[in-house]
């Protein structure tokens, strides 16, 4: 009986083990969620082969340069992770740190507009439309969509707003120094 149980909990270790190692390093990827969905898009507007391979050009071009300033951004968190896992970190090198990934941000959004305009700049001015009332349907079924989850929350939850022991919060007359708040943390008290 001893030995059944031994073996079977080294084989729940060895499937625990399988399971992370196939699970690999998921990290980062969402970001390329959104260019999918806005290819459903551009798959609805009937467009012509030159198009699909000037578009597919410009994606992998796109990609081409984005792929190494991810990579930058992601090493520079794990950084910075590691520096706020020292017992004493450094502010200056987390500061650093915080500009250089937000410079790499900002590349990334400059690179994203450029796409998006040279995409843009493939189209007809008809597929052009088609693509903007694409677009307002798909918002306005998103907006339904939060509206039913936001609905149902607030049975629940006293209309969708945060209730409970989570405190005030910054937006509600809190300070992050105590002494500006609107008003006292703490009441002293005479017992």
């Amino acid at each position: 009986m001893k030995r059944m149980t031994i073996t079977a909990a080294v084989a729940i270790l060895i499937a625990s083990f399988a399971t992370v190692a196939a699970a690999g390093d998921r990290r980062g990827r969402g970001h390329h969620k959104k260019g999918d969905r806005i290819m459903k898009l551009l798959g609805k507007l009937d467009l012509t082969a030159e198009q699909q391979v000037a578009i597919e050009k410009i994606r992998n071009e796109a990609r081409a340069e984005m792929t190494p300033l991810f990579e930058e951004v992601r090493e520079l968190k794990d950084e910075m992770r590691e520096e706020w896992g020292t017992t004493a970190p450094d502010e200056e090198r987390i500061l650093d740190l915080h500009k250089q990934i937000h410079a790499i941000k900002g590349q990334l959004g400059v690179l994203r507009i450029e796409t998006r305009m040279d995409t843009l700049n493939v189209l007809t001015a008809e597929q052009r439309e088609d693509l903007a009332s694409l677009k307002a349907e798909r918002r306005a079924k998103r907006a339904e969509r939060r509206a039913d989850r936001k609905g149902k929350k607030g049975n629940k939850r006293g209309n969708g707003k945060r209730s409970g022991k989570r405190g005030r919060g910054f937006d509600q007359g809190m300070s992050v120094d105590p002494s500006l708040s609107a008003r006292p943390r703490f009441e002293a008290r005479a017992w």
